[in-house]
């Protein structure tokens, strides 16, 4: 086997960098083939149990049976509690909830390091109680604050120093973002990419991979996980030097500014992941972008929404007993408790509640192609545990049993239609294991045909792909939904094939 170099030599762009390990389809530290097999080892590798149990039975939570109210008995990790809504606009609606409170801020890194100058991300083969198949690829670091500073006297996270200490490290991305505003008060996670200075011990549930790679693994069914791709939406993309570049010559440009041997890389052998590409990779237009800030803007300013936080006994419509808490009619959600035992965890066994969703979600982008730009359709979407009420999620969100057939939200029955457009993804899943059990989403990108909705609801927008990276590196502006689908648009098989010989506009 060939010995590739490390180096941290830093040459070009770091949004260069990043379309460099973008196309890169095949790792130079681990091939494709080596990561099926590891990632069998690894989910093959420990024995894992998540066994349901009442919410009076989980151990060092303590559950109060006059309001409902679950905690830990630290005050720390999350608490269950209760709210009512009241919104006047945009629509008039009045509902209870549970929600998790959540007041601490997460980290969600990868530690990335350049091999024969490629970037490859560190990833992990990592365990979540409410994850499907258990074991998905996650951030190198997917902890919160009660778990990297050992609230359990558990181990710390490996690799946590990498983003403590910043001598071991450069800062490619950093952002706070927040995560479901359906289920979490107002809870922020911090995504950050850093690149390592000097050479990275690798342990076991760990292995290198290009960006190329993990964008292949994206389109299979849950094997990236929640946390995983929103930071992959965060990477900046953008790259100057490849204005004006036909996409067949990408290799050739990145070669001279970044020295990487263009033999290393492919790009994509199908229009759309090459309109998807040369769209992220062009910067945004300033005055456009503006103009988008300033219609979420209006919307938030719209928006009329009261939440006031109440015991889960006070709820309407939901009832608290000692094996859940559940909706009446068995809709939206209920709050179970879950008893965990994981060999390869910082702590192997522990007691939580999690939330159970009542049905599979939908979540789906609708996608046009104008002018040489992709475009995507993304609504503001108003929900109780923003900061700001709206952020902007994708053209359809939802479960379907919080709706009844009549009340689904605007364009579901397209993104559910195979036979209208054309769906580029469809992928089911999993949400974030540590908070939800066994919670899928249906993804979906469809391309549509340049004459639909063009005056889309007030409520909706077109917004061009490369406005969105540039949002995703703001708080609160794209909501975790849309972040999942954006690390999805143009992330298919990098391989060699026919070419579309279209240049990046200037």
């Amino acid at each position: 086997m060939k010995a590739y170099g490390l180096t941290s030599r830093c040459t070009g762009s770091d949004a260069l960098c990043f379309v460099a390990s973008a196309l890169a389809s095949q790792g130079l530290v681990t091939t494709n083939q080596v990561f099926a097999r590891w990632f069998q080892d690894r989910v093959e590798a420990h024995r894992f149990v998540v066994e349901p149990i009442a919410l009076n039975e989980l151990d060092r939570w303590r559950f109060d049976q006059a309001t409902g109210r679950i905690a830990h008995e630290t005050g720390k990790f999350f608490v269950v509690d209760g709210v009512r809504i009241e919104q006047r606009s945009p629509e008039r609606l009045s509902w209870d909830q549970p929600i998790l409170h959540q007041a601490e801020i997460g980290i969600l890194g990868f530690v990335v390091k350049r091999f024969d100058g490629v970037l490859h991300f560190l990833v992990q083969a990592k365990m979540e109680p409410g994850n499907l198949h258990y074991v998905q690829v996650s951030p190198t670091v997917q902890a919160t604050r009660s778990n990297f500073t050992r609230v359990h006297q558990g181990r710390a996270p490996d690799y946590l120093e990498y983003f403590l200490d910043m001598r071991l490290s450069r800062v490619m991305v950093d952002c706070l973002q927040s995560e479901q505003g359906s289920r979490f008060w107002r809870k922020l996670n911090r995504n950050i990419v850093v690149e390592a200075q000097e050479d990275v011990p690798l342990r076991d549930d760990y292995c290198w991979l290009t960006l190329g790679q993990l964008n292949h693994l994206l389109r299979q069914d849950n094997v990236v996980n929640m946390d995983a791709r929103t930071v992959l939406s965060c990477l900046p993309l953008a790259a100057p030097e490849l204005e004006g570049w036909f996409i067949e010559d990408y290799p050739k440009c990145i070669e001279a500014q970044c020295g990487i041997d263009r033999g290393l890389l492919r790009v994509p052998d199908n229009l759309f992941e090459a309109a998807c590409l040369m769209s992220l990779v062009c910067p945004a237009n300033a005055e456009a972008y503006a103009h988008t800030l300033r219609w979420l803007s209006r919307q938030r300013f719209g928006a009329d929404q009261s939440v006031t936080s109440i015991a889960p006994r006070e709820m309407r419509n939901w009832t608290v007993r000692s094996d859940a808490i559940a909706h009446d009619e068995g809709r939206f959600f209920r709050v179970i408790g879950v008893r965990v035992d994981a060999a390869n965890r910082e702590i192997g066994t522990w007691c939580q509640p999690i939330v159970q969703p009542a049905s599979e979600g939908l979540m789906a982008c609708f996608t046009r192609q104008t002018s040489g730009q992709v475009e995507v359709l993304l609504q503001s979407k108003p929900e109780p545990g923003n900061a700001d009420t709206i952020e902007l999620g994708p053209s359809v969100q939802c479960f379907r049993r919080d709706h009844r057939e009549a009340d689904l939200p605007s364009f579901t029955h397209d993104a559910d239609n195979p036979d209208f457009g054309i769906w580029h993804v469809n992928t089911l899943q999993s949400e974030e294991g540590g908070r939800f059990y066994r919670e899928a989403n249906r993804n979906r990108i469809i391309e549509v045909g340049g004459d639909w909705l063009v005056e889309p609801p007030d409520s909706y927008r077109w917004v061009p792909l490369n406005q969105l990276r540039p949002m995703a590196v703001h708080s609160r502006i794209l909501n975790v939904e849309a972040r999942c689908l954006l690390a999805s648009l143009g992330a298919g098989t990098l391989a060699e094939g026919a070419r579309s010989r279209y240049p990046c506009p200037k």
